[in-house]
């Protein structure tokens, strides 16, 4: 990746003989923490390669420690509540974002496939509960920002498949 960004950047600089805008990637992996046999990891990446904004993108994982797999949600919530979690992570999601339930998700300016809220695969699990992240883009429109979601575990109770899972 870094030679192809030099390589780019040299012919823009070819092209344009009074180019000097600097371009930068930035990376960084994150421990974000251990919980049972689950580490949860967070990959920022921020670039910038010309233009009117830099790209920033985070990627939260969970991985099982024994197997090396990355696991999702749906490995840890119990599938009969899957629903009862998606309504806690809409409420969460409607009060960190100060609008009411009886607005729908399209007209207060985000952008859910159908008007419908999902909770990311981009995900971590810490010692209080589950983080959610939604990208730039994702669900609304750059000048919205990202989007963090945290469902504490005391909300999580009775919906996870291990019912110890934080004790």
């Amino acid at each position: 990746m870094t030679d192809s960004l030099i390589s780019e950047y040299k012919s823009v600089q070819k092209d344009f003989d009074d180019y000097h805008i600097p371009w930068f990637i930035h990376k960084d992996l994150e421990l974000s923490g251990i919980v049972q046999n689950y580490i949860s990891l967070k990959n920022e990446v921020t670039m910038y390669t010309g233009g009117a904004n830099d790209y920033y993108n985070v990627d939260l994982m969970v991985f099982d420690f024994s197997s090396g797999k990355k696991m999702l949600l749906n490995q840890f919530v119990r599938k009969d509540k899957m629903d009862v979690l998606l309504k806690i992570g809409e409420n969460e999601f409607r009060r960190i974002k100060d609008f009411s339930p009886n607005i729908s998700i399209k007209k207060s300016g985000y952008w859910f496939e159908n008007d419908k809220f999902y909770l990311p695969d981009n995900f971590n699990i810490s010692d209080s509960g589950f983080v959610f992240f939604y990208n730039l883009y994702e669900i609304a429109p750059r000048a919205e920002g990202y989007t963090k979601l945290f469902i504490a575990k005391d909300k999580l109770k009775g919906l996870l498949q291990n019912d110890k899972f934080f004790n």
